[in-house]
């Protein structure tokens, strides 16, 4: 389960971006802006590919003789095609073989078009998963688990080219604060640092500031939090005290806390695997920078001011990219903001500049070049149309020049990408600034790339949740009040309790749940109980938890600083609501999240995924807001 780093022979859009490198995974997938591995499929979207193509996801194995990944280029200049082929074995049952492709076109204009043509499948793909995503919020799914890739199948994928378009920010509540990446002209590296757009060298070492601009209008920041990718097969973050000297890889960046005074979260995961941030798997590239005025500015800061150092050491050609994360279409736990005093979001998302960097290889002075900044732009759909093709010669599987098994694969001269059983090619002197979690997933529905599986595989690691005996968790199943105290007492690691229970008459010493219950409401916080029952003296145990109700249980379980802004944030919960101040202090404290038409849904009753989602955010993110003034 492993990719390669594979240069293109020209360059590709993928919806609103161009790519000259692509990670071609032995699993059936070519990644443009994400190196995942997974081996285990789940349905479109899932969190961790960005910028895809997936013709065949599934537990391949290529390493057999005759087995491999190839490519192969044919045409002229500016109309050649790309071909991928995969030649594999499908994992588990009768170890099926699996032949698909994947062509890439040159000189596409007006739409890029792509196409995934398959040959011998087995099972005729059951048990994969096919389509393309840019992100959680704009993707397309032929088929999942569906067994509909049958032989001679030629699907071909049109997505439109337009123009970069404007970004509208997903809140912007009064304010147009931003944080940019710009050179810093102080701390110098090697080399001058390049500006955006601009060029640098292999060997080349330089710093960038990561400065904070709160608007002209405002002076009410009290925090930012930074959530980025970066090519890390290009770059790496590397140490600012010695940066002028060496290249000494590290796994954070240097705050500045002269206005900003305290930092609240700092990782960076240069690769080449996984890091733990907090509990969450951050994939290789990922940055996590948050930062906030604890003892500084009583009601908030204004002004231009730096908020951190980031160390660059340039290590092979290519163009490298920092790219800036929101909610959406990224996850929760990835959504960079700037927040005012009053739990307002004060940043503008289309103010966010890429940093991008052409890294050169040889050594010479930094030449400008053009600026390249990508932005999101709406939701694409490419139009899927599955087209026959006439069915010819099985492959040889016993060379990896053997025929293909359509007229559309490619011949004998195809030559291997590498092996896709060795490791993803990263500088050796590189290593991961986190360790993996080693606790393996032990229910057979949640397959890794389900919106919930680190939230499930992380609580039930802590004993915080189990499943049912048959080795299911059912995460879409809703989940009782009594239930929820006792993962959330597991969870937070409270010691029983029981001092004056039983306090509820309709939970006696017998029930299973009174320690955890009785626990709950013995432990309390500094907004008084976290759970009262009801006022005939029952707790009803058994009733189903609303979204509303668990975020009050969270937020009063973390006792944190409570929240009441201005301007709601969801339509159906405003500021009349019962658990408005519960729901936005959720929400600031990066836990919940809406739906797209702004509502929240606050009665609608709380599955054990999402459950186990919430949960697990509250214990492995540090909220801005719970530095409390």
């Amino acid at each position: 389960d492993c990719s390669t780093y594979y240069t293109l022979p020209f360059s590709v859009q993928l919806y609103d971006r161009t790519f000259t490198h692509a990670f071609i995974t032995s699993n059936g997938i070519v990644q443009f802006d994400s190196s995942d591995n997974a081996f285990g499929n789940a349905c479109l979207p899932v969190p961790i590919f960005s910028y895809a193509i997936i013709p065949y996801w599934d537990d391949l194995d290529t390493s057999p003789p005759g087995r491999g990944i190839f490519t192969n280029i044919t045409g002229v200049t500016p109309n050649r095609m790309l071909n991928i082929e995969w030649r594999a074995t499908i994992l588990g049952g009768s170890s099926p073989l699996a032949n698909f492709e994947v062509h890439l076109f040159e000189g596409q204009t007006g739409q890029t078009r792509f196409e995934m043509v398959y040959g011998s499948m087995g099972v005729n793909g059951a048990g994969g998963t096919t389509g393309v995503q840019r992100d959680a919020g704009g993707f397309t799914q032929y088929q999942c688990n569906l067994g509909s890739l049958t032989n001679g199948l030629k699907i071909t994928g049109i997505l439109p080219v337009i123009p970069t378009a404007t970004v509208i920010p997903t809140s912007t509540p009064g304010g147009d604060a931003v944080v940019s990446l710009v050179p810093d002209t102080v701390t110098t590296g090697t080399c001058p640092a390049p500006s955006n757009g601009g060029s640098t060298n292999v060997g080349c070492t330089f710093v960038l500031d990561m400065i904070l601009n709160v608007g002209s209008s405002r002076s009410d920041a009290t925090a930012q939090q930074s959530y980025l990718t970066y090519t890390y097969q290009l770059m790496q973050n590397a140490r600012v005290s010695s940066i002028s000297t060496s290249c000494v890889p590290t796994n954070t960046v240097t705050g500045d806390l002269n206005t900003f005074d305290a930092a609240l979260q700092n990782e960076v995961c240069n690769g080449p695997g996984p890091c733990n941030f907090r509990g969450d798997i951050a994939q290789p590239g990922s940055f996590a920078f948050a930062s906030g005025a604890l003892s500084n500015c009583p009601t908030g800061c204004g002004g231009i001011f730096r908020v951190a150092q980031v160390g660059v050491c340039a290590s092979t050609p290519g163009t490298a990219r920092m790219h800036w994360q929101f909610y959406p279409a990224y996850p929760l736990i990835r959504d960079t903001e700037v927040v005012a005093f009053n739990g307002d979001l004060i940043h503008n998302q289309a103010l966010f500049a890429d940093y991008v960097v052409t890294i050169n290889g040889a050594a010479g002075t930094n030449t400008p070049v053009p600026t390249v900044v990508a932005t999101l732009t709406p939701t694409y759909t490419p139009t899927f149309t599955p087209v026959p093709v006439r069915t010819s010669t099985p492959i040889n599987t016993s060379t990896p020049g053997g025929a293909t098994n359509t007229p559309t694969l490619i011949p004998a001269t195809n030559t291997p990408v590498g092996a896709t059983n060795t490791p993803t090619v990263v500088p050796a002197t590189n290593t991961p600034s986190r360790t993996p979690t080693v606790c393996t997933m032990g229910f057979t529905d949640v397959p890794a790339g389900l919106y919930c599986y680190n939230a499930v595989l992380y609580l039930t690691c802590a004993g915080a949740i189990s499943g049912y005996p048959d080795h299911t968790f059912r995460s879409a199943d809703d989940t009782t009040r009594g239930q929820v105290c006792k993962i959330v007492v597991l969870a937070l690691g409270w010691t029983t309790n029981t001092t004056g229970g039983p306090h509820f008459s309709d939970v006696p010493a017998s029930n299973m749940l009174y320690p955890y219950i009785e626990t709950m409401y013995n432990h309390g916080s500094s907004q008084g109980r976290i759970i009262s029952g009801y006022t005939d003296g029952t707790f009803q145990p058994g009733n189903l938890i609303t979204r509303a109700q668990l975020s009050k249980i969270i937020v009063l379980s973390k006792d944190w600083h409570i929240v009441t802004p201005t301007t709601p944030h969801f339509k159906d919960v405003p500021n009349t609501h019962m658990f408005y101040s519960y729901v936005e202090t959720a929400y600031n404290n990066g836990i919940v999240g809406g739906y797209s038409d702004h509502t929240f849904h606050p009665d609608d009753d709380a599955t054990r995924g999402q459950i186990s989602v919430i949960i697990y955010r509250a214990l492995t993110r540090i909220g801005l807001l719970s530095v409390d003034k």
